[in-house]
Formats: C-alpha cells, structure tokens, sequence
C-alpha cells in the first residue's frame, strides 16, 4: 500500500482551508469623493445614513442617561422610590437643558425638529439635508445618530386578527355570540 507525501497532504489541507476564507473576505469599503462622508466613515461611521444624500429623517441620541434608565438603576441599588424619583426628576431637568442648548445649532443648520424624548430614551427627531450630519455629530452631547424608520401599522383589521368570524359560526343557538348584552372594556 503506498501512502501520499506528508508534505503533499499537508498543502492540500493547508489549501482546503484557506478556501473558506478567501471567498468570505468582503471587499474593502468604497472611499466616498465626499469629504464630509469620508470624515463620517473615518469616524466608524458607515449606517445607512452615511450613504445618503438629500433630506433624511434621523434620531440624534444625546449623551446622558434616559429619565427611566436612571430611575430603575436607582432603584435596583437600594434607593428608595422617593429618592429615586428625585433624582429622575433632576435628571429629566438635565436632559431637557442640553436638548434645548442643542435646538439653535440645530436650527442654524437648517434641522427641522419632529419630537423630542427624555424618558426611555434620551433624543431629538429631525429632518435634515444628510450634508449636515457630520456637523450633527460633531455637537456637543451628541452620542450617535440613526435613521429614523417610519412604521405602519399591520393590524388594522383587528376582527379577523383576534378570530372573531370563527367564534360567531361556531356559536349556535338563538343567542349567538354577537354581543348582545355584554360589557366590553379596552384596556390599552
């Protein structure tokens, strides 16, 4: 019986499993010709954003810690719900004089604010030319910005969603359950 070279075996395993490798490398990312998207990737930055041009909707999270965020930390390290509270209060005040410091740089910018949040979430909403976002993130407080992503909503037909059509053939007799003489409540 004649066994193969060692040396043979071993470039052929070594060729075997550089394979895998060498189709799942991606190719580099393209250099943008845009200085202001050049300095944004440079940043890490490279969201859909980034490839953008235009007006675009984005969420500006700012730097210091939701309102809720804190009260629950407070709270789970022992401090009592009044104290807690103050200090949700407090921080609701802090959140809200930094987001007011950020509406004139924003405005000077040409941003158009669409909401602002400080309770679970610490942002401003905007629409603005995607030329400024550099300029966004370069603000002070800024932590990151993200696309704002419109949702729509998938239940509106909520009778066939809950399985009523089904309960109301299944239901025989005089007194089928249509309704009549019930008390509903929505609880929302």
């Amino acid at each position: 019986m004649h066994f193969p070279d060692p040396l043979r075996v071993l470039l052929l395993a070594l060729v075997f499993l550089a394979i895998p490798f060498s189709v799942a490398a991606s190719p580099p990312a393209p250099i943008s010709r845009d200085p202001d998207m050049a300095q944004l990737a440079a940043r890490g930055w490279s969201g859909p954003l980034a490839r953008r041009s235009g007006e675009v909707k984005a969420v500006i999270e700012l730097a210091d810690t939701p309102t809720a965020l804190l009260f629950a930390n407070a709270q789970q390290s022992g401090a009592q719900p009044q104290i807690a509270g103050q200090l949700a209060q407090r921080q609701l005040a802090q959140i809200e004089r930094g987001q007011q410091a950020l509406l004139a740089p924003l405005s000077t910018i040409g941003a158009q604010v669409l909401y602002r949040v400080q309770r679970a979430y610490n942002g401003v909403a905007v629409r603005v030319d995607a030329k400024q976002l550099l300029a966004i993130s370069q603000l002070p407080g800024v932590k990151a910005i993200h696309p704002l992503v419109p949702k729509q909503r998938s239940n509106t037909g909520s009778v066939p969603l809950i399985g009523a059509p089904q309960v109301w053939t299944q239901t025989v007799g005089a007194n089928k359950a249509i309704g009549t003489g019930m008390r509903i409540a929505i609880i929302d």
